[in-house]
């Protein structure tokens, strides 16, 4: 991934937000080049190898990875995956699994939440990013132990507009979290 159109696009939006670049490249012990843009309350890390992982099965990791910074004091616990049949089967007895009274978007993911409320302050929202989003394989879920809102595509977002899409959609959720 040495193609410097790709880094233009990132660096265009990085500029665009105010943030800040820092770039890893692979090594030995680390084998996937990370692009990193950071303001003050984000981090927007681009993650991929240039050649396969080793292990189980030989894949080549493409990750784009927001986090958003929540507010102080929120306590809201928020995860959602896109429905298929093992997240379907493992989230089948989690006692924290809601529903919203949307059917379209209970038939396309899992939201698992500490409070109803949590669920419902954030539809509205999920809504308008599932008409637009073209990505399938994502997760968002709030973590924690650092109080951030992470929001994963496995894939590597390439277009400044995707990169805009999914770090609008995060900054909206911390708002109503």
């Amino acid at each position: 991934m040495t193609d410097t159109a790709l880094q233009t696009e990132w660096k265009k939006f990085a500029d665009a937000i105010g943030g800040s670049i820092s770039q890893a490249k692979e090594s030995y012990f680390n084998p996937d080049n990370t692009y990193c843009i950071k303001t003050d309350k984000e981090e927007i890390s681009l993650i991929w190898a240039d050649k396969p992982a080793k292990g189980r099965g030989t894949h080549v990791n493409l990750q784009s990875v927001f986090r958003f910074r929540l507010k102080p004091g929120s306590t809201a616990y928020l995860k959602i995956y896109p429905k298929d049949l093992l997240t379907g089967l493992f989230s089948t007895w989690n006692k924290n699994r809601r529903r919203t009274e949307d059917p379209e978007l209970d038939k396309a993911y899992i939201f698992i939440a500490n409070e109803q409320e949590t669920l419902s302050a954030v539809v509205y929202k999920l809504q308008q990013f599932h008409q637009q989003n073209k990505y399938r394989s994502f997760v968002i879920e709030t973590e924690n132990d650092s109080r951030t809102l992470l929001i994963q595509v496995n894939e590597l977002l390439i277009q400044k507009e995707d990169l805009f899409f999914f770090y609008e959609f995060g900054k909206s959720l911390v708002e109503v979290l």
